[in-house]
């Protein structure tokens, strides 16, 4: 698969949260192309929902770590380190699902899906199953989401999920 060629990783935390939708985050490290380092953040719902960003370590502390490029043409490394997380925490947690919400990079129009949002969803689609997983495309949010076939109620999960992230976070 073209996104399968990831860094190496290690997980940095885990950290237990109140206070926030979530209920514990983790922390993930890992050296890109030139060394630049990055962290990869999962956000831990209830139900076993994992949500997955990264960005440039240097940036941690700006409030547009999500929305800047590199530029060193490395996205798909990058992905493939993100998949690599996924299907850590999947051997780990049976049933797990997941979402990512992209980031509108600084010149984009903010009124429609965004690229990051396209690859997300073409990156998912292409590597996990629809018979693993309902896959769901929020497109105003820019969010995609892939629920577990293994959950009792997967529409349900959906439906809490987007209702989380309508009264939780600004897009």
């Amino acid at each position: 698969m073209l996104f399968r060629n990831p860094y190496p990783f290690k997980l940095q935390f885990s950290k237990e949260v109140t206070g926030e939708p979530y209920i514990r985050y983790h922390q993930f490290a890992f050296r890109g192309k030139d060394k630049l380092r990055y962290i990869i953040w999962v956000e831990e719902f209830p139900n076993l929902v994992y949500g997955i960003s990264f960005f440039v370590t240097k940036l941690l502390q700006s409030n547009k770590r999500y929305e800047m490029l590199t530029n060193k043409q490395d996205a798909f490394r990058i992905f493939a380190t993100c998949l690599e997380v996924i299907d850590q925490i999947r051997r780990e947690h049976t049933g797990a699902s997941f979402l990512f919400t992209a980031a509108h990079s600084v010149e984009e129009d903010k009124d429609k899906p965004n690229k990051r949002f396209r690859i997300y969803r073409r990156m998912m689609a292409d590597a996990y199953s629809p018979m693993e997983f309902f896959h769901y495309e929020l497109e105003a949010k820019n969010t995609y989401m892939m629920i577990s076939r293994q959950h009792e109620n997967p529409q349900l999960v959906a439906d809490s999920i987007t209702e989380m992230l309508n009264t939780n976070y600004q897009f």
